[in-house]
């Protein structure tokens, strides 16, 4: 704080005695020695350290300091002081609206105090030369409300943040962003416990729906990346490779009623090579698109039949062959799961039936 005394060029005359001189020398060095060390800001704003060129101020002596008041022009200051400084208990006022009340030390905010902000936030806890650090509860005028460990200004630590919409995370802060492991509980009741990177969940976590779906795995900007299980109330579950929250890449769906799936995946649809499984303990090994037999395959039948050869959109399509389980075979074109276009069908004796197909009959 600096404080400016008037300069008298002369004096021509004084009409004090002597010992009403000595007395004001005497005033006169007391306001020199509150007033020569300087602060480091001029702002006006909330939160910085006052300063003026002119000042007013009445004082309480006590032991080690005194209760002052002082008036600056961004607001003004009461509380104690020593050695020209803020030091002690204390509350300043800007004049935007702000205030602070706690403990100051060197003027700076040092300690415990209460910073209501102009905004209508408040933050009330530890600080170290004007900064918040230490345990502290900050309230934002929006309702959201973090109680915990600060540094430097900044959520750094275990802390505790209340969203204004009934979301809270409970975990580990760096540098106002969640890092480490947490917690977070949304409000419809849905929760995610694991790992967080810059404010994201990343690593390894468990996401727990409202609707009963968990999710445990790996994690990559908010999404399920990497391997993880997918686990469905239903009794399904998906567990594999993951990509932006999608199903991608290796892996294997395990269905409800005893079916399985085990192959590539993109898109969260079954594609490229894969083999499914039926619960009858029918099996097709081959090529999928969008979740569908979709070119080339074989499809086991739980009878002892088989079809090798082109599909298209879950039917037979193209050429194939198809063997019974009595040794007869058909080998030749085929349409919507049907024998169409040039065949040959050959019986379990050796004869065979050779030429042109339609909708599943022979037509010579």
């Amino acid at each position: 704080m600096t404080y400016h005394l008037l300069k008298l060029d002369r004096i021509d005359a004084c009409p004090f005695e002597s010992h009403h001189i000595q007395e004001l020398v005497a005033s006169i060095a007391q306001c020199l020695g509150r007033g020569l060390t300087p602060s480091s800001t001029t702002s006006g704003t909330s939160g910085s350290t006052p300063i003026s060129n002119t000042f007013t101020s009445s004082s309480t002596a006590s032991n080690t300091s005194k209760m002052e008041t002082h008036k600056f022009d961004n607001g003004s200051y009461t509380g104690e002081m020593a050695d020209g400084k803020f030091n002690g208990q204390g509350t300043y006022c800007w004049t935007d609206g702000g205030r602070y009340e706690g403990q100051w030390k060197n003027g700076n905010m040092h300690g415990r105090g209460i910073f209501y902000y102009a905004n209508g936030s408040k933050y009330k806890g530890d600080w170290v030369n004007d900064k918040k650090q230490g345990w502290g509860t900050y309230d934002w005028q929006d309702g959201s409300r973090y109680e915990g460990q600060w540094n430097g200004d900044y959520m750094h630590g275990q802390g505790v943040f209340y969203y204004a919409n009934g979301d809270k995370y409970d975990g580990q802060w760096e540098n106002d962003h969640k890092q480490g492991p947490g917690i977070y509980y949304f409000a419809d009741g849905s929760k995610y416990d694991g790992q967080w990177e810059n404010g994201k969940k990343q690593g390894q976590g468990t996401y727990q729906w409202k609707s009963g779906s968990r999710y445990e795995g790996q994690w990559k900007n908010d999404c399920m990346h990497g391997q993880g299980t997918l686990y469905h109330p239903d009794g399904s579950k998906y567990k594999g490779q993951w990509v932006n929250d999608k199903q991608q890449g290796e892996g294997i769906y395990y269905y409800a009623n005893g079916c399985r799936y085990e192959g590539q995946w993109f898109d969260d649809k079954k594609q490229g090579q894969g083999t499914f499984t039926w619960v009858n303990g029918d099996k097709y090994v081959g090529q999928w698109m969008n979740d569908r037999m979709h070119g080339q395959g074989i499809y086991y039948h739980a009878d002892g039949n088989k079809y090798e050869g082109q599909w298209v959109n879950d039917m037979k399509q193209g050429q194939g062959t198809f063997t019974w389980n009595n040794g007869d075979k058909y080998t030749g074109q085929w349409m919507n799961d049907r024998r169409h276009g040039q065949g040959t069908y050959t019986w379990a004796d050796g004869t065979r039936n050779s030429g042109i197909w339609k909708e599943g009959k022979f037509i010579g």
